[in-house]
Parts: C-alpha cells; structure tokens; sequence
C-alpha cells in the first residue's frame, strides 16, 4: 500500500465552535474543523488489490476508489499516531459509559452469535474498547483483549479486571494461538485492512473462527430514499461518517469515530477471500443499543432488511457480520 505522510492543516476548515479533538461532534472525522488532524497520509493504491493508481470520486470528502475491487477508502488520511491520540482523550468513551447498561444486551447478542460456531477456547477480542464483550465472553471461554486507546485500557481494568495488550493488532506479540478471534467495528479503522485481516488469520488455530462486524457502505436508491424519509421524520441522526458522502443513519447518539475504509458486501468478501479464509456467513449485524421509541423503530428497519436479505441475498442494513474460518490442517494439505 503506498502512502506518503504530510503536515495537512489545510484540509480541515475550523469553525468557531469547534473544540478539537475528541470533543468535536460536526462530523465522525471533523473535516470543518483544522488542526483536529494534524499530520495526514495520502494513499496511492489500493490495499486490497494493489492497483495503482486509484480513482478520486468525492475530492471535497476525500473519498477514493479502486478502479479494480471497487474498495472505497480515505485518501488524504489521518496518521495511525493521529488516530491513536484521537481515541485517547480522557472523555472520548463517555457515550460507552453512560450506555454502558443498554450495551450489554447488544453483547450479549453478539456472544450468543459467537457460541453458534465455539462454545469454549481461547478467545481474543480486538479492539476490545473498554472489555464490556470480554466480561460476558469470560464465561464461556479463556479471554484476551488488544486495544489501541490508553483511556479504554484504564477503564477496562478499572471496571473489569483486565489486563489488555496495548498497540495495532500486527504489531503485539502472542504466546498462542486462539480458537475464536473477534473485531466489532474495528476492520474499518484501521490503516492496513489487509495486514490486519492476515494477522487475525495468522493468530487463529488450525480450522479457528474469525468474527468480523463492519459498516456495510453499498450503493442504494432505495436505502438512500429511506434514509431521506427517516430523516424528514426526525426518526434518524443523519450524519457522515469518516469524511465520506455514504450518508448513514444514527440512532445512538454523538459517538465520534474515524472511519478509513468503507466496505460493501463484495469488497468485504473479496478481502477474506485473498487472505485463504472461507466466508461461513455473511448476515446482518444489529447495531442499536437504544431503548423507547428508537428500538423499536430501528427493530422495525432491522426487521425488514433481514427479510429482504433472507429473500434477495442483498444486504440493505447499515452493518454486516462475517463469521470466516481459517482452513484446518488436513484442508492445506489438499492439492490445489
């Protein structure tokens, strides 16, 4: 993947009410706001297939495409040292905690989908944030965590004991191999989908589980129309995510986050795919943590996109689960 690091004040625009890092709720990325990221990467090629060069399609949101796969990502980006900071501020896991109830039922579903594949092990949650999985997933199997932030790895011990490994996923160094390996919402922060995605596989046992929960990005009329209406009825937060024009709607709040790279079903598949892992399931990824009026809605909209998926194998949702698996020991033994 090619990528060149620049000083960049010039591509964000401060506004007055802007507050900086961590605190700025304009956009998930605040790209009116300068000097919130100051060092940025251009990227070159494409990091699933390596074409070069890519296609810009939205130059005011920096938003390019590979004419090949079709991978959609950020190019000018912010640095890995930019995102780390970003997810340290002291108040950046405020939203997590004062929803840290409502959250437990959005785990708890999540473990109840893991035990469809693994019912014991050892298991390894990347990106754990502030270990709130892990503290269910503990009762069912032996648990690690890696996390990139310094103020969730404080929370998460402070509230649960754990001890998490500090650092990008490519880059911690493991005694042992594990049976299930899980990343919720993690694949599209990262700088290097590809490296990431190959070291999940590599840290995962003969014939091991990879759990995957991303954005689902894809191109609809008919998804864009809903939106549209959702947001005339005040029901959805309509916001951008990560400086790029695939609106996406919000019913949780003003959580703020970095997306660099927006996947689509295809692109998605076509990444586990070149990394030697086979797709056991491609489904829905229910995402919403809120109660009242807003869980039902958004069961309502969850509802109908399952049945459309059920029926046409096209996913309408916002979000996507994979469950991969890495080939046994008898499977990469078989001729090719």
């Amino acid at each position: 993947m090619g990528a060149r690091t620049r000083t960049a004040p010039h591509l964000y625009r401060r506004v007055a009410s802007c507050p900086g890092p961590g605190r700025c709720h304009h956009l998930s990325i605040c790209w009116v706001a300068e000097e919130c990221f100051m060092e940025s990467e251009v990227i070159s090629s494409c990091n699933l297939c390596g074409t070069d060069p890519v296609a810009t399609i939205d130059a005011e949101h920096h938003l390019c495409q590979c004419t090949e796969c079709g991978f959609i990502f950020d190019s000018p980006r912010p640095t890995f040292a930019e995102i780390q900071r970003f997810y340290s501020e002291e108040d950046q896991y405020d939203a997590w905690l004062a929803q840290e109830a409502s959250r437990d039922t959005l785990w708890r579903r999540r473990l109840k989908r893991v035990l469809k594949y693994r019912q014991a092990g050892d298991l390894l949650d990347v990106g754990t944030g502030i270990g709130q999985f892990l503290s269910h997933a503990q009762r069912h199997f032996r648990v690690e965590g890696t996390e990139v932030s310094d103020n969730a790895i404080s929370i998460a011990k402070s509230r649960y004991g754990f001890d998490i490994h500090q650092g990008q996923i490519e880059e911690i160094q493991f005694d042992k191999q594990f049976d299930v390996v899980t990343a919720f919402h993690v694949l599209e922060h990262v700088p290097d989908p590809s490296a990431f995605i190959a070291r999940c596989r590599d840290l995962l046992k003969p014939g091991g589980i990879l759990i995957i929960a991303i954005p689902n990005e894809i191109h609809s009329k008919v998804r864009q129309g809903v939106r549209a209406v959702l947001k005339v009825a005040g029901i959805g937060k309509f916001k951008n995510y990560g400086k790029h024009t695939l609106p996406k709607i919000s019913l949780e709040g003003t959580l703020t986050e970095i997306h660099l790279s927006h996947f689509t079903q295809k692109t998605a598949a076509y990444l586990m795919k070149s990394q030697s892992l086979e797709i056991v399931d491609m489904a829905l990824d229910p995402y919403y943590v809120s109660g009242g009026i807003g869980a039902v809605v958004h069961k309502v909209i969850y509802a109908t996109a399952r049945l459309f998926h059920m029926v046409f194998r096209h996913n309408l949702y916002d979000t996507m689960w994979l469950a991969l698996q890495k080939p046994s020991v008898a499977d990469s033994q078989k001729p090719g």
